[in-house]
């Protein structure tokens, strides 16, 4: 045996999972790589493994209702654009440059009709955000990446309630939920 041949020996029982692994779309090639070598190194669990969580299938009745809600979608061909009148932004011209980065960053640009302010700190934000809530008589849309039942999110829990009390419909996400450990 010479060369890199000799490394891997041929499995053609495992060529068909590997070829599954190398063709599979939206993956990182990192996590390819990663999915290959386990399979190879431990060949029947790996392509156990991998043919039980290596691959995502959320159902057919998730992909009728993902159809079902981007039917009702508007069109978006219809939808006014970033140079549309009344959609342009009036920016500084001091501030371009982090318009200008934020557009590299998400490539989308900056719309008319949003404002934004700098705060000093987060108590001094939680307060404006409650103070913003407060005042809300539609509806109010929260995002937290984490929502800690501390001081400043069991005031932003309060404002939230009362909000709805008053009738505002709210809607609030946070990615990490931290729980009270008591």
């Amino acid at each position: 045996m010479k060369g890199a041949d000799a490394a891997v020996p041929a499995r053609p029982d495992l060529d068909g999972v590997i070829i599954r692994v190398l063709l599979r779309d939206h993956r990182d090639p990192a996590s390819h790589a990663a999915w290959i070598v386990v399979i190879l190194a431990l060949p029947v669990f790996g392509a156990l493994a991998y043919l039980l969580l290596g691959e995502t299938n959320i159902g057919r009745r998730r992909v009728l209702r993902m159809q079902e809600v981007m039917a009702s979608m508007p069109d978006a061909a219809a939808t006014p654009r970033s140079d549309s009148p009344g959609m342009q932004p009036e920016i500084p011209e001091r501030r371009l440059p982090l318009f200008q980065m934020g557009r590299s960053v998400s490539g989308f640009d900056p719309i008319g009709g949003n404002h934004g302010r700098l705060i000093d700190d987060s108590n001094a934000a939680i307060a404006a955000m409650i103070a913003d809530i407060d005042q809300a008589n539609h509806h109010v849309r929260v995002l937290f990446y984490i929502w800690m039942p501390d001081h400043n999110g069991r005031k932003m829990a309060d404002a939230l309630k009362r909000a709805v009390a008053r009738g505002v419909a709210c809607r609030g996400s946070s990615q990490n939920l931290v729980a009270s450990i008591r």
